[in-house]
């Protein structure tokens, strides 16, 4: 049984685009080009890391790399449990 495209309970289904619709909508989306903006950001962040004496950007590494560090074994500990978690569901079956 058909239910009729009046009643309020069933949203009204927009027609399908044809192929000509659809091609033309993908000429009309604009060309993302890459900010100039960003370019400075990156430049300026290098002006910086270059002008940082040697003691800051030692910290400035160790940081980031103890920040990965820590990461990994979170990562290393989840799948750990994940693998504990699967392991008593294995047995019980």
């Amino acid at each position: 049984m058909r239910h009729s495209a009046s009643t309020l309970d069933e949203p009204i289904r927009q027609p399908k685009k044809t192929r000509e619709q659809m091609v033309h909508a993908i000429q009309r989306k604009p060309i993302v080009v890459a900010d100039s903006n960003s370019y400075c950001l990156c430049s300026c962040r290098y002006k910086k890391i270059k002008a940082l004496d040697p003691e800051t950007k030692f910290k400035n590494a160790k940081r980031r790399f103890q920040e990965a560090y820590q990461q990994n074994e979170k990562a290393k500990r989840r799948r750990t449990i994940q693998v504990l978690e699967m392991i008593p569901n294995q047995r019980n079956a």
